[in-house]
C-alpha cells in the first residue's frame, strides 16, 4: 500500500491497511505468509502535524522508518515552538516545564518580543522586580486553590 500523505483520523488510516490483514504475520501460528506486507507512505508539509502520532505508532511496533522522518519531526517541530501566532503554554507559565511535552499545542519557547513586553499595560506584561500578595479564598487540594 501506498499512502500520499496522512488522514486526518487515525481510522480511515487503519481502513487503508485493512486489505493487507490477510498477510499479517500470526504470532500463535507457525504458519508464515507467502507475501509480507509493505506500506510506504510519503509525507509532505500539508500532513506535518499528524506525522508525530504516525512515528509513535512506527516506533511501538517493530517496524522499519527512515531516519529522515526525525529530522523532519524536528524541523517542524522547531517551527511550530517558534511561531508568534501560537500561545505560549500554560504549564510553562506557571510551572516552568509542561508535562506533556511531546503532545502540548502551545509553544515552549519564550518569544521576548511577545511574551516579555515591558513598559505598557497589558494582559502579557511581567513585572521585573517587586513583591505580589495574594489572598488564598478557597483551598480544593494541597495544588489547587483559589485567591
Amino acid at each position: 500500500v501506498v499512502h500520499y500523505g496522512l488522514p486526518n483520523s487515525k481510522t480511515k488510516f487503519g481502513n487503508r491497511l485493512a486489505c493487507m490483514f490477510d498477510y499479517f504475520l500470526d504470532r500463535t501460528s507457525s504458519v508464515k505468509p507467502e507475501i509480507e506486507p509493505v506500506s510506504q507512505i510519503i509525507l509532505t508539509n500539508k500532513c506535518a502535524d499528524r506525522a508525530q502520532s504516525l512515528y509513535e505508532i512506527l516506533q511501538r511496533c517493530p517496524a522499519d522508518y527512515s531516519p529522515q522522518l526525525e529530522t523532519f519531526l524536528r524541523g517542524y517541530k522547531m517551527g511550530v515552538e517558534k511561531d508568534p501566532r501560537k500561545s505560549l503554554c500554560p504549564f510553562m507559565k506557571a510551572f516552568g516545564t509542561c508535562s506533556n511535552h511531546e503532545k502540548c499545542k502551545h509553544r515552549h519557547v519564550v518569544i521576548a518580543e511577545q511574551d516579555l513586553k515591558t513598559g505598557e499595560v497589558s494582559h502579557n506584561t511581567l513585572p521585573s522586580s517587586g513583591e505580589v500578595k495574594i489572598k488564598i479564598k478557597h483551598v480544593e487540594n494541597a495544588s489547587r486553590f483559589y485567591c
